[in-house]
């Protein structure tokens, strides 16, 4: 069950563009009990995110890691799609460029990582 959850909700495909690093600093910030959507997967209360100045780390917890190795998701490749309106609808990050998976993030996340994500380019403004 796990390998198709990881093959069809898209953690493969973010696996093989974003393997974790062998050698990195300790994150700034973890959050464990996360929950997030991954294309059509859920992952209710099982995700721990760990923020490193070079990016977003995504862990499942350690009963449900099979097929999901640990990644490390660069802040530029991270962009917001569609903020929520309503505290029961979740936020659409698009992740790669060009995009490999969506991913919904709740309110308090995408507060958490809002900061860190790419912003749109101010040099292109002044065209």
């Amino acid at each position: 069950m796990l390998f198709l959850v990881s093959r069809f909700g898209g953690w493969g495909k973010l696996y093989k563009a974003y393997k974790f690093p062998e050698r990195i600093g300790n994150p700034f910030l973890v959050k464990s009990f996360q929950s997030i959507q991954l294309g059509i997967s859920n992952y209710n209360g099982i995700m721990t995110l760990s923020y490193y100045p070079e990016g977003l780390g995504m862990e499942v917890m350690i009963l449900f890691r099979f097929q999901h190795p640990k990644i490390l998701i660069p802040w530029k490749d991270i962009k917001l799609k569609e903020k929520s309106k309503s505290i029961f609808v979740w936020n659409k990050l698009e992740i790669g460029n060009p995009v490999i998976v969506n991913i919904s993030v709740s309110n308090k996340v995408l507060e958490q990582i809002n900061s860190y994500i790419e912003k749109k380019d101010t040099i292109d403004d002044r065209w």
